[in-house]
């Protein structure tokens, strides 16, 4: 049992753990289009899957896929675990592949030293949702995170993680290519990840 978090006057806030939340995802306390990340402790709503956002992460998962070795897999809506109170659901990430020393994600998920890169899909104009994303991807050390808009029509390239954020962002837009996921990989054509523009 975790404890309440509080202050000397105000609410009392209970913490869950990741043993809790997975007792919720295993029972009938979320719903099954519900989309919850677990975040230090607290329950964290994240932006429905839409049709845009499922087409693109599929087409995501495609393209990286192209660069799948022996050493590392593409995961699309798996979950990854950070620390003893946060596990989240990213669109997508590239994990080293330990399949060699029998090591299954089904049975431990991806922990930070085991995730090279994670892509978010967003097409929610009014969502922050990655704003705070970012910040708990770059506080776990994910070395690189491309935040896929598809409202804005851009990607949102972060490397460079630190303690409180991203020291390097940069945004990409239709007919510009971004850096490939490893450094001896091609440039990868934003185009080609945004899919065709919806009329």
């Amino acid at each position: 049992m975790t404890e309440d978090v509080s202050t000397e006057s105000g609410p009392r806030f209970r913490r869950f753990d990741i043993s809790e939340y997975g007792r919720m995802l295993e029972g009938t306390f979320f719903d099954e289009n519900s989309r919850v990340d677990l975040v230090s402790g607290y329950l964290a709503q994240a932006e429905a899957y839409g049709r845009r956002r499922i087409d693109t992460m599929d087409r995501i998962g495609k393209l990286l896929r192209r660069q799948d070795d022996i050493d590392l897999l593409v995961l699309v809506k798996r979950r990854v675990r950070f620390d003893w109170y946060t596990e989240m659901w990213p669109d997508v990430a590239l994990v080293r592949n330990y399949l060699k020393v029998l090591r299954l994600y089904s049975v431990a998920p991806p922990a930070p030293r085991d995730i090279l890169h994670i892509v978010e899909v967003t097409d929610d104009p009014e969502s922050d949702l990655h704003a705070w994303k970012s910040r708990v991807y770059a506080h776990f050390g994910i070395g690189r995170l491309w935040v896929v808009d598809l409202h804005r029509q851009c990607i949102v390239d972060h490397a460079v993680a630190e303690a409180d954020g991203y020291g390097s962002v940069r945004t990409y837009e239709r007919g510009e290519s971004i850096r490939g996921l490893l450094s001896i990989d091609p440039p990868v054509s934003v185009d080609e990840i945004l899919g065709s523009p919806e009329r």
